[in-house]
């Protein structure tokens, strides 16, 4: 309910962030002006800063009435349509159907769930402050506004929204979370991804599912057998799976979520790195009852996250910020392992490079 309150507050879910809200950047100069100070505004610009700013005040005091659907009426049409792309998702979690509920009926059932828990609502709502940080006048109709979302103390999230003038009316018409924000974002997900799979990798070889010296112990497994999308060693789906469904669609090797691409690697037989599809009969049975690792990396370094993530069977994430890592240039089996302790034909065996240069060349830290 918090987060759901939040997006309807943001009017896009933005992502947790850590940044303080910045200062107001200060007015320069007019060049032309010599060293006179720059011009005042003319009152028009005065009276259209100070329509911006009230129109976004009372959007969020309406908002936290829990009045959703005067707030959504009171919107653009771009507007409207960006809350219906968000809110859609949450519509599960209200009962409704979101293939079929419109967007009013979405925000419709979200002011009753909060007429329902109205106390919760309030307190929910009241922690949070909602501060304009800056108004940047484009135009008669057009307005751009950073303000800064407070969640705790000391700790805000940083919005660009996009503002337009409709008969007479400032509108709220799109809103863009802060990039750095939404790399932050992805990398959470992604560390919490990684701890998923690792749960689902000790759940898979504890059922010897995966067997293939049939010696009784369980072998790891990739992304198509742990989601159930394949079967397991060639043999029978398993059913139900340990890991998402989401992770079936394996593409050369890689599930890609959140911003971020995932590679699962499993021994061969000299404990090179092999990735899916690989054969069964290539896998080295007895090295895959101890051994595989992760890497996770980002989709476009930069823009969807900043680090390079590592995690193996002794459950310790490793990270990096290489940049070198992005997009379909993923790092190899060994990259993570400390230098010198994994063999030239890319193995994945030996201690890890926790603090140390990899084999790769780059500095793996500990993710706390």
């Amino acid at each position: 309910m918090y987060l759901l309150t939040t997006a309807l507050l943001c009017l896009f879910l933005a992502a947790p962030g850590d940044d303080p809200a910045a200062p107001a950047p200060p007015q320069k100069p007019d060049a032309s002006a010599g060293k006179e100070a720059a011009a005042e505004p003319a009152k028009e610009d005065k009276k259209d800063d100070a329509g911006v700013r009230t129109a976004l005040a009372a959007l969020e005091t309406t908002l936290k009435k829990g009045e959703f659907l005067k707030a959504f009426d009171g919107l653009s049409d771009n507007g409207r349509k960006l809350v219906g792309s968000i809110v859609s998702k949450a519509a599960p979690m209200l009962g409704l159907n979101p293939r079929t509920a419109t967007t009013r009926e979405i925000v419709a059932a979200f002011e009753k769930q909060a007429g329902a828990e109205q106390q919760k609502f309030q307190q929910m709502a009241g922690a949070i402050k909602v501060t304009v940080v800056a108004v940047k006048l484009k135009g008669k109709d057009t307005a751009h506004v950073k303000v800064a979302i407070e969640r705790l103390p000391g700790r805000s999230n940083k919005l660009d929204l996009k503002l337009v003038r409709e008969n007479g009316a400032w509108k709220v018409d799109h809103a863009a979370p802060n990039r750095k924000a939404r790399r932050g974002a992805n990398e959470t997900a992604t560390i919490a991804t990684l701890r998923n799979i690792l749960s689902a990798q000790a759940q898979f070889q504890a059922t010897a599912r995966a067997d293939v010296d049939k010696d009784g112990v369980g072998e790891f497994g990739f992304f198509g057998e742990l989601s159930g999308g394949v079967g397991v060693r060639g043999g029978a789906n398993m059913n139900p799976p340990v890991l998402s469904g989401a992770f079936r669609a394996v593409n050369h090797g890689t599930v890609t979520r959140n911003g971020y691409h995932y590679r699962i690697y499993l021994p061969g037989k000299n404990a090179q790195g092999l990735v899916e599809p690989a054969k069964p009969d290539v896998i080295d049975a007895q090295r895959a009852e101890t051994s595989f690792c992760v890497y996770a990396w980002p989709v476009e370094h930069g823009k969807t996250g900043t680090r390079t993530f590592f995690v193996n069977v002794q459950g310790d994430i490793l990270a990096t910020d290489a940049k070198k890592y992005s997009g379909a240039n993923g790092p190899s089996a060994s990259a993570a392992y400390k230098h010198g302790d994994a063999g030239p034909k890319d193995t994945m065996e030996g201690p890890v490079a926790s603090g140390e240069k990899g084999n790769d060349g780059e500095t793996w830290k500990q993710v706390g």
